[in-house]
């Protein structure tokens, strides 16, 4: 069985970055996993980008496996980075990750000190974990930098050609069978 939602999307009547938390995002993963936990004897989880931020701060840490998908680490220094720029409204920002996110001030301000929660719950997690990187993003070499102990622990891909969303058929391709390797 499989269960899919997002955080947040552009449709009517979703819910939009600009109008919750990160708290709000681990809150609504926690729901998901207490409606399933006793359903199932393995639960896997697999997260992109700020999905991936999302889980690590989750109850998800305690099950089986995870598949991080190109992981979002360090997400407040996109500000510094100029990946971010402020919108004239005054209370919310632009995010360029290849596509164009609005994203509220008061979210920005609930990452403040996440990423270090990020890390120690990875680093105490027993879950077997795998890490896949676009090649051609930049957040491989913020893991790298800054968590390579986490890496080395644990499996990582490295995905040639890849963007952030991994775009390109060949590249998704390649997402989806080292996921499916790792999983069965």
């Amino acid at each position: 069985d499989n269960y899919r939602f997002n955080f947040y999307h552009a449709r009517e009547n979703a819910r939009n970055i600009n109008s919750c938390t990160i708290e709000t995002h681990v809150q609504d993963l926690n729901t998901v996993i207490n409606y399933f936990k006793n359903d199932y004897s393995e639960i896997i989880f697999a997260g992109h980008s700020l999905g991936a931020f999302v889980i690590s701060l989750s109850d998800a840490m305690d099950y089986d496996k995870i598949v991080f998908w190109d992981p979002a680490l360090r997400p407040l220094e996109y500000f510094s980075e100029k990946k971010v720029s402020e919108l004239a409204d005054g209370e919310n920002y632009i995010l360029a990750l290849g596509r164009e996110y609005i994203i509220s001030k008061f979210y920005a301000a609930s990452l403040q000190g996440k990423d270090e929660q990020v890390l120690q719950n990875l680093s105490a997690s027993d879950s077997a974990k795998l890490f896949i990187f676009a090649n051609d993003f930049f957040l491989k070499d913020v893991w790298q930098q800054v968590a390579p102990n986490i890496l080395n622990e644990n499996k990582v891909i490295y995905i040639d050609g890849a963007n952030h969303n991994f775009d390109s058929f060949q590249s998704e391709n390649e997402l989806i069978q080292e996921t499916l390797k790792f999983i069965n």
